[in-house]
């Protein structure tokens, strides 16, 4: 059996699982010819895999000062009919939103449990998303009750490179290689221009705010994740690079080529690729858990190391090629930090997202644009998660909007200004210093969007999507409980 890709892109971790392959492949046996399957629109969203919907709760002890001194989650995962990626994605649910801060009492429950829904599965971000989410919403609300600024109390107890996280098991080792994390958080704060206490802009029914959200995410999966590369040189005197990953549209193959070259001393020109075909290339373990740069990057280096070596040492033409394997013994950590703008209209709910600026630290940017690009998507897709993107399931578990236009993603035309800031300290772990970018991104967009939603209006909202239906009503009950006037910025809790 011979599989090779296709340049069609999109992966996001929904392609992790195997649906229907395995069926096209037993056809094509049974029938001797080729099959395709293609899914419909309906199937997409009722026969695949959707991100882990879970319910999170909270408890932390703080002292006046916002210090956290303990800090207990608690998080079930809708895992669907099969477990999949239950395990893992509940774990890092925990580990990356309670890990970001130093606190030295912290607990962490989490179960994944099986319901009558579609599967759910890999997705961007791994359950990291829906955690962060959790943990920042709720550093803002401390912030409010103990009237602190809410970048304050976090720049003040995040994790530094001489923590250690407490939440982990023996197979995962995450670590801090590079740090640009205080970087970041001061280039979107001068970005935004933001001052502590800064009361939102009223115009009559409408309230601008400010959010914050910050959040890490690992690149690729230590002692786990296996990636090879073969060097080659050609008669014709260009270069032969052949891996086994998968671009998915991320540009990993432009990525791999400039590391190569860079090596090689060549331009990236004169390097052809051939990737991701089992009768043709090394084997991968996969384009997944921000690891393609990671990790297929060192074993490229270390291959064209190796070619290099062998032509400075006048090879032969038999060993004119030269493979190389490679396996982290780290997973670092890449951090982001973001701000958003939000304009409110307390009297439909709706919620226009002004502007959002993300800072990464991102170790070394191989290719400034296809990172910023990266960014960029996973900042569109936050923006769906925080205000639009729902399956709306029933008692029986059937998905009730199994359309796009029932199922509203975010269109280019809604976007508001997104800029990016690349912070770029060499990582000691990475490929030239690199480090994953490719889920980090989506991380803080969501925590960031409902704390700027929480300045503007005074109401902290604890459930995704932000839909204009659920903000009215939140705004109409604060309205009638009589705690808050619409035109006020005092709130109780």
């Amino acid at each position: 059996m011979r599989v090779f890709k296709t340049q069609i892109g999109g992966g996001f971790g929904n392609k992790q699982e195997i649906l229907s392959e395995d069926l096209c492949a037993l056809a094509t046996l049974r029938l001797k010819r080729p099959v395709q399957w293609e899914f419909t629109r309906q199937e997409e969203f009722t026969a695949t895999n959707s991100r882990h919907a879970i319910k999170i709760h909270l408890k932390a002890g703080v002292q006046q000062d916002g210090t956290l001194t303990a800090v207990e989650m608690n998080a079930i995962a809708n895992t669907g009919a099969y477990g999949n990626h239950g395990t893992q994605v509940i774990f890092l649910t925990g580990a990356m939103p309670l890990g970001l801060y130093r606190c030295p009492h912290q607990r962490f429950r989490g179960r994944s449990v099986y319901t009558n829904t579609m599967p759910a599965g890999a997705f961007r971000g791994y359950g990291a998303s829906q955690g962060c989410f959790a943990m920042e919403c709720l550093m803002d609300e401390i912030a409010h009750q103990l009237q602190l600024d809410p970048v304050a109390i976090r720049r003040q107890q995040l994790i530094t490179p001489q923590d250690m996280m407490l939440i982990g098991s023996d197979h995962h080792f995450q670590l801090i290689g590079s740090y640009g994390l205080t970087e970041a958080f001061e280039k979107v704060l001068q970005a935004l221009n933001y001052q502590p206490g800064t009361p939102p802009i009223v115009n009559g029914p409408l309230r601008r705010g400010v959010g914050i959200a910050v959040a890490m995410q690992g690149s690729g999966l230590a002692k786990i994740h296996q990636a090879g590369a073969r060097m080659a040189l050609k008669p014709d005197g260009r270069y032969e690079l052949r891996v086994g990953s998968v671009d998915l549209g991320t540009g990993s193959d432009t990525s791999l080529r400039q590391l190569a070259a860079d090596q090689l001393e060549t331009t990236i020109a004169q390097i052809d690729i051939i990737a991701a075909d089992t009768h043709e290339t090394p084997f991968d373990a996969g384009a997944y858990a921000s690891a393609t740069t990671y990790i297929t990057g060192q074993a490229v280096i270390l291959a064209a190391q190796a070619l290099r070596s062998r032509l400075l040492e006048g090879a032969t033409a038999e060993s004119l090629s030269v493979e190389r394997t490679y396996a982290a013994e780290q997973s670092t950590l890449t951090f982001a930090v973001q701000g958003t703008e939000v304009e409110v209209d307390t009297e439909t709910g709706r919620v226009t997202v002004l502007r959002s600026i993300q800072a990464v630290d991102i170790g070394k940017a191989i290719n400034p644009r296809i990172c910023e690009g990266q960014v960029v998507g996973g900042m569109v897709m936050g923006l769906g998660y925080a205000l639009r993107e729902e399956l709306q399931i029933s008692d029986r578990g059937q998905i009730l909007n199994p359309q796009p236009r029932t199922y509203r993603l975010p269109l280019a035309q809604d976007l508001p200004s997104l800029e990016v800031i690349l912070i770029e300290h060499a990582d000691p772990h990475g490929p030239a210093g690199a480090k994953g970018v490719g889920e980090v991104g989506i991380n803080c967009t969501a925590p960031s969007v409902v704390n700027a939603i929480a300045h503007a209006t005074g109401i902290h909202l604890r459930q995704l999507p932000v839909t204009p239906e659920r903000l009215w009503q939140a705004l109409q009950t604060e309205m009638r409980s009589g705690d808050r006037h619409p035109d006020t910025d005092e709130t109780s809790l």
